[in-house]
């Protein structure tokens, strides 16, 4: 958030970027800013909060490859000879950031000799190890009452204005979804060329059946969830409402594009995740209405690919909602990213308890049950909101619905006065035990 900016600005800004003066703007927001946690369910030990460093204190990456961007006008035989200089072998290109190229290296290379051997040559902006990222895990449905983020962040009121909308679709860039899910399948965004399965691409975009999303990691058609976190992510944003099943989104009526990043493990790699993104920019230029992203995940390494990435999501209209994070710590002095990244279309949450306190496990659960592990992130400068983000009641893997850790626009929640949700939005409260508040005022 730029600075001396307040959060109801804020908030106004980034309304009119998915829609002027629509209602289902707001409610769409709100559903962003809950699947941010992480984790789909509280395990006894939290792999999500692991600090995303090897023992020498490094951020973890690809031990082979290299993310490397040339200046625009660079001839080919100058790329080609930088790449034969570090015996490396092209993986990918990206069409969303003009010169962004993936490379493999040979075996037995250093990935930091590689990276310093290409930012030496004249023609290369910057080179960068191919970071790991991982996830951080009324209407008359019966889980409904399970639900305490809804009644929080005041959804029954933004309901009696809308419950969603079908023009709209939101991108889940995650572990996949699963699109067979009773409570998301009427939901799920569907790119009807590429819906009959017939093992051709049928509409040029370079994936083959891919009628729900794709999988980034295969290159495949098919983004079906084998973890978890994302069918819980999806839930959140978009179950449908007022079906007799499972759990209500905070938007009934939504359409989810699924990009599948992160592994069986919840882990993956950076140029995965900014494939995710290029498909998100194809689609959305090719006239799907997709309005946001949403990023439940992160890790310790900085990238200027991902975060070029996410910025030319801007001169679309697509927000890219981020996690803040689940160490208990300060983003300001140990950053997460991608949700450090200062971008104007880019929005960072801090998990709330039921208090609308940052959340932390030794606070009081608002669900039975053990506490999960960890607590949110928080940081004055790069935080920009507080949402419900621990016992969040959604759809999930194997079962079909369950209690874990994401976070929507509840901590600040939009006070509907006057028919305007934008308006009254609150600072959170101050951090039991520190004076630092998850969201406030920019004097």
């Amino acid at each position: 958030m730029p600075p001396n900016t307040s959060p109801e600005s804020f908030l106004k800004k980034t309304a009119r970027l998915v829609g002027r003066g629509r209602w289902w703007s707001l409610l769409v927001l709100a559903s962003l800013l809950l699947p941010l946690a992480g984790a789909t369910s509280p395990p006894a030990a939290s792999s999500e909060i692991e600090p995303l460093i090897d023992a020498s204190g490094e951020p973890d990456y690809a031990p082979d490859q290299v993310l490397v961007r040339f200046r625009p006008g660079v001839p080919e035989s100058w790329k080609q000879f930088a790449h034969a200089n570090a015996g490396a072998a092209v993986l990918a290109s990206y069409d969303l950031v003009g010169g962004l190229q993936l490379v493999r290296l040979p075996k037995a290379s250093s990935v930091k000799d590689a990276v310093e051997l290409y930012q030496k040559q004249p023609g290369v902006l910057y080179a960068e190890p191919n970071y790991v990222v991982r996830a951080l895990i009324e209407p008359n449905d019966p889980s409904y009452a399970s639900q305490w983020n809804l009644r929080k962040i005041r959804a029954p009121e933004a309901w009696d204005l809308t419950t969603g909308s079908p023009d709209v679709v939101v991108a889940v860039i995650d572990t996949g979804i699963d699109y067979t899910h009773e409570d998301l399948a009427a939901n799920m965004f569907r790119n009807e060329a590429d819906c009959d399965q017939d093992g051709t691409d049928d509409d040029g975009n370079g994936y083959a059946d891919d009628c729900y999303g794709v999988n980034a990691i295969t290159g495949s058609g098919d983004p079906k969830d084998d973890h978890g976190h994302g069918t819980h992510v999806a839930g959140v944003i978009g179950a449908a409402g007022n079906n007799g099943l499972g759990v209500a989104g905070v938007n009934w009526t939504v359409h989810l594009l699924a990009c599948k990043f992160l592994g069986q493990d919840g882990s993956g790699l950076t140029s995965h995740a900014i494939r995710c993104l290029n498909y998100v920019a194809k689609m959305r230029d090719r006239g799907a209405n997709i309005v946001a992203v949403n990023a439940s995940w992160g890790g310790a390494g900085s990238s200027q690919a991902l975060m070029d990435a996410i910025d030319a999501l801007r001169p679309r209209g697509i927000l890219f909602v981020a996690a803040a994070g689940n160490a208990q710590t300060n983003n300001d002095v140990a950053p997460f990213y991608p949700a450090v990244f200062y971008l104007p279309n880019l929005i960072a949450v801090a998990a709330t308890d039921g208090s609308d306190r940052r959340w932390y496990s030794i606070g009081i659960c608002p669900l039975p049950g053990p506490c999960p592990t960890g607590g949110s992130n928080a940081g004055r400068r790069t935080v920009h909101l507080g949402a419900p983000g621990v016992g969040i009641m959604s759809s999930s893997l194997p079962s079909k619905y369950l209690s874990g850790r994401h976070r929507h626009l509840g901590g600040c929640p939009p006070r509907h006065r006057g028919g305007r949700p934008a308006q009254g939005l609150q600072s959170c409260p101050g951090v039991e035990g520190s004076s630092e508040p998850v969201a406030h005022r920019r004097r």
